[in-house]
C-alpha cells in the first residue's frame, strides 16, 4: 500500500495528490481534518477514484495521508 503526506509536494503515478489537492472533492475531506484536530481522534473515509480504492486518513495531530489499496487480483 503506498502513501502519499499531504505535507510533501508530491504528485504520484495516478495523479491522486494533485487531484485531492485541488478542486471540490478535497473540500470534502477538509472537515475529517478538522475534526481531527478538535477531538484528537484520527479520522478515517474510503473513496474510489480511477477505479482505485483509497483511503483517506487524518492523524490525530491532523497530518493527512492517502493510501491506495492493492487492486484485488482476478482470480
Amino acid at each position: 500500500m503506498s502513501t502519499i503526506d499531504f505535507k510533501d509536494d508530491i504528485v504520484d503515478e495516478d495523479g491522486l495528490l494533485q487531484y485531492f489537492s485541488y478542486g471540490e472533492r478535497m473540500e470534502k475531506l477538509y472537515p475529517l481534518m478538522k475534526k481531527a484536530k478538535e477531538t484528537h481522534a484520527s479520522q478515517k473515509t474510503t473513496f474510489t477514484i480511477h477505479s482505485r480504492t483509497c483511503e483517506f486518513i487524518v492523524d490525530k495531530d491532523g497530518t493527512a495521508s492517502l493510501r491506495k489499496k492493492p487492486v484485488a487480483g482476478w482470480w
